[in-house]
């Protein structure tokens, strides 16, 4: 009826119909989700790590000042490397807050792309004042650079992008550990006869040993009769009993639990019986050992 109350403003009839006129203001609102997200990354070790050695990269998400909760935060994780993918791993990323005593959540798989590994991370939202921590492994058996950028965004107002994202990188110097076996037969050696050192290089890796070289440093009273190695390989006489010019045999590459040969046939010149023929040798290569 016409004592009834229909809103805020004014009320009129005009032949039994209502005329309502209503006064609207501009009332300011508070964005409550708005939040200034800072990113930062490191990588452990800060510079370089050696092949095989575990490398722990940490995204770090802070919520400084808010004002409020942003809603659905995102981290997208780049990894970019020049390393082939069969030579290096990465473990299944995961996300905690700091405080938080429970375990820590999977972030989405990783995806491989040209040249390296992507993945994102959904968080849901950071507490003002509060951090999610994103880990990820990595483990190269090659040498190599590996360039890790991560952003965030989230579906709230963020006053300042230009802290959403961030960049670094590890180099890794390969490493090989080689190990060398020499044999010897007959034994014991009479004059006038040959004698057959056998030479053997073991790469322990874990990364492929490049420019290996075999160098037997063969007793003076000897004479070479041939020098041959395992193909492809390239074999130069040295002066036996002289040191600074050993025989040698030059391995381009030497893969992980592979096997290099080098085979030395000698005369000996002393006469008699020689009970004992002292013989060195060693093998080295471009890789850190």
């Amino acid at each position: 009826g016409p004592g009834d109350n229909y809103g805020i403003g004014d009320q009129t009839v005009d032949g039994g119909r209502y005329n309502l006129q209503f006064t609207v203001e501009e009332i300011p609102l508070t964005i409550e989700d708005a939040a200034d997200l800072v990113l930062s990354k490191i990588c452990k070790p800060d510079v370089n790590a050696l092949a095989g050695q575990e490398i722990t990269c940490t995204i770090l998400v802070e919520n400084p000042s808010g004002p409020g909760l942003p809603r659905h935060v995102v981290v997208d994780d780049t990894l970019l490397t020049d390393v082939a993918p069969a030579d290096y791993t990465v473990t299944p990323a995961t996300f905690t807050f700091i405080g938080s005593t429970g375990p820590a959540s999977p972030c989405d798989p990783i995806v491989n792309i040209t040249g390296g590994k992507h993945f994102q991370c959904k968080i849901g939202t950071v507490p003002i004042g509060g951090s999610a921590i994103i880990t990820l492994k990595i483990v190269s058996r090659e040498g190599g650079d590996f360039n890790n950028r991560a952003s965030v965004t989230s579906a709230s107002v963020d006053s300042n992008v230009g802290n959403n994202a961030a960049l670094d990188s590890v180099h890794v110097v390969p490493i090989s550990d080689l190990s060398i076996e020499l044999l010897d037969n007959p034994d014991p050696l009479a004059a006038g006869t040959t004698l057959t050192y056998t030479l053997k290089a073991t790469n322990s890796g874990p990364s492929k040993a490049v420019n290996v070289i075999v160098e037997d440093l063969l007793p003076a009273g000897v004479s070479i009769t041939s020098v041959t190695g395992t193909l492809p390989s390239a074999c130069v006489f040295g002066i036996p009993g002289d040191n600074s010019r050993p025989t040698t045999c030059a391995f381009n590459t030497l893969a992980p639990a592979a096997t290099a040969t080098m085979t030395v046939v000698v005369r000996m010149n002393i006469p008699g019986v020689l009970k004992v023929a002292h013989n060195d040798a060693r093998v080295s290569s471009a890789n850190f050992d």
